[in-house]
Order: C-alpha cells, then sequence, then structure tokens
C-alpha cells in the first residue's frame, strides 16, 4: 500500500505565488516538462523536491527580478490513493493570496494509469478490486478536491486543467495558463514530446503477479533476487506485447474497464457535472462520466 510521501506532510512548502499540486498520471510530468517552462521570461519557476526548492528560491531570491515564484511538485495534492487533506490550509500558510493549478483526467482512463504507478509501487490487488476500492473512496472526487482549494483561497485563484484538453490542444491550456498568470501567452513548438504511454495490461498484470510471489515476501530474497526476478519477467511480458502489437497494430487490453461503468457513474458523474458547472465550457469535459448527457443537451445531439 501507498503511502502518503513524508516530505510533503513534515515539510514547510516553499513560499511561491503559483503551484501546481498534481494530480498523478494527469500528465503532470508533461506540464512540468514541456508546458510550465514556456513562462518562464515572467515567471521563475521550480520544480522538484520541497527542500531543494525552497533552498534554490531562497538563494535566488535576489535575482528573480520581481518575477512572481511558480512551485509544482505533484504530491502535494497527496499520493496516488489519497488526498493531502491540509494542503490548501499549507499553501495558504505560506502565501494566503497563492494560486493553484490543479490537473485531472477522466476517471474512465485514471484507473488503469494508477494500476500501474501503484502495481511499480508493490500493489497486488487485482485491477477489478483496486478499481473499486478507489471508486468506493474519495480519491476521485474532483469536485470534492477542488472545492477544497477554493474555499481556502478563492475560487478565481484555482485553476483545473484538464489532461484531455492539453494533450489534445496543448496551445488552448497554453491560453488558459497564460491568462491565469496575466502574462504574455508563449509560443508552443507542436513537436514537443508527449506523455509516457501506460504500458499494456500483459505488463501490468505480470507486474501484480510478481508482487505476490511468496518467494519475494521476505526482505532478503526480495534484496538479493528480486530486480533480477523482475528485469526477465517483466522483459518477456513486454516482448509478448511489442509482438501483439506488431501483428495487431493495438496494445494489448486484457482489463475491462467497460465492466466498471455502473461503478464508475456511479461513484463520479454527480461530482463531475458540479465541478464541470463551476469551471469554463469545454468540449473535452464529454470524455467524464456524467458529462455525456450534458454536453449532448448543449449540442443538440443525441
Amino acid at each position: 500500500m501507498l503511502h502518503l510521501n513524508p516530505e510533503i506532510m513534515t515539510s514547510n512548502l516553499p513560499t511561491a505565488n503559483y503551484y501546481h499540486v498534481g494530480l498523478h498520471k494527469t500528465g503532470s510530468t508533461f506540464l512540468q516538462v514541456h508546458i510550465f517552462p514556456l513562462f518562464e521570461d515572467s515567471i521563475a519557476y521550480f520544480q522538484g523536491k520541497i527542500a531543494t526548492a525552497r533552498f534554490d528560491i531562497s538563494s535566488f531570491a535576489k535575482h528573480l527580478a520581481g518575477r512572481p515564484v511558480f512551485f509544482a511538485n505533484s504530491s502535494i495534492a497527496g499520493d496516488p490513493l489519497n488526498f493531502e487533506p491540509d494542503a490548501a490550509a499549507r499553501i495558504a500558510a505560506q502565501n494566503p493570496n497563492a494560486k493553484v493549478i490543479i490537473s485531472i483526467r477522466s476517471q474512465r482512463t485514471i484507473l488503469r494509469s494508477l494500476y500501474w504507478l501503484c502495481v511499480k509501487g508493490g500493489e497486488k490487488r487485482s485491477f477489478d478490486n483496486f478499481a473499486r476500492g478507489l471508486l468506493a473512496s474519495s480519491k476521485l472526487d474532483y469536485w470534492q478536491l477542488v472545492e477544497s482549494y477554493r474555499q481556502v483561497l478563492g475560487e478565481a485563484n484555482v485553476l483545473v486543467l484538464l489532461f484531455e484538453e492539453f494533450i489534445s490542444n496543448p496551445e488552448l491550456t497554453i491560453g488558459r495558463l497564460a491568462k491565469f498568470f496575466d502574462v504574455p501567452e508563449p509560443a508552443f513548438i507542436r513537436d514537443a514530446p508527449q506523455t509516457r504511454p501506460t504500458p499494456g495490461d500483459l505488463v501490468i498484470g505480470t507486474a501484480r503477479r510478481i508482487n505476490t510471489l511468496p518467494i519475494l515476501a521476505n526482505t532478503d530474497t526480495e534484496a538479493r533476487v528480486g530486480p533480477l526476478v523482475r528485469q526477465g519477467v517483466l522483459a518477456t511480458a513486454y516482448f509478448g506485447e511489442a509482438v501483439y502489437r506488431q501483428i495487431s497494430g493495438r496494445t494489448l487490453r486484457i482489463f475491462d474497464v467497460s465492466a466498471l461503468e455502473a461503478d464508475i457513474a456511479a461513484a463520479c458523474s454527480s461530482s463531475n457535472r458540479r465541478l464541470f458547472a463551476s469551471m469554463y465550457e469545454t468540449p473535452y469535459a464529454i470524455s467524464y462520466p456524467g458529462m455525456e448527457a450534458s454536453v449532448a443537451a448543449e449540442t443538440g445531439t443525441t
């Protein structure tokens, strides 16, 4: 089981004007590496570990030339399975006028990516059990998350970015950021690298099975042979997926997300409708459970 990053829970955040708080597997790395740095002429941008950023921001304070400070760390909002309930208050303690950026992703597509992230961290549950457990928690209740920041920092000081939008139309997201930062809109180079794809289900399922091997339950055995076992078995799984992709032209899918549709809708539809009713209009909202009928009604489609 993964737990909250101890550094996030125990360290004072660096003082900044803007924070990107996550979430995990919502394209946050793509934003932090390829989008946010585009604004460095107008904003002093820092990312990474809290202690390092706190030191860097303090050390370079005299050289910031009056630019506002922007700090990005995907774990501020919590770990892959839990929200950090005091994150907004801790940001406000550093700067009560701070502004926050939260990136989200449709619950339908984030489940598999979160599962892979957690399997790499030792998750042993099957995909179905993992997904149903996550849906039963509040982790994918985006309305609750966003409201927790709005209530502390103010609605105008919280910007929500959609994974589906900035992957498909990064220029639109850059425009939203420029408005939020109140700075000129920078140019975006279209051949920038894309997000790293989640591997196919054969690799994910194999990695999960490795986590359950009794031989690796022993700490000493895990330390001695664990990496070799994983490397060898996963190499075979990756090869099998490559062969399948070469023959079929598709990524191998074994986990049936569609079988969870009723659970996803029950857990997320109401939350999503409340969130999008409070946000800017975007055609990418249709990707989110509960928004299909809303978008169809607005466009007159059936």
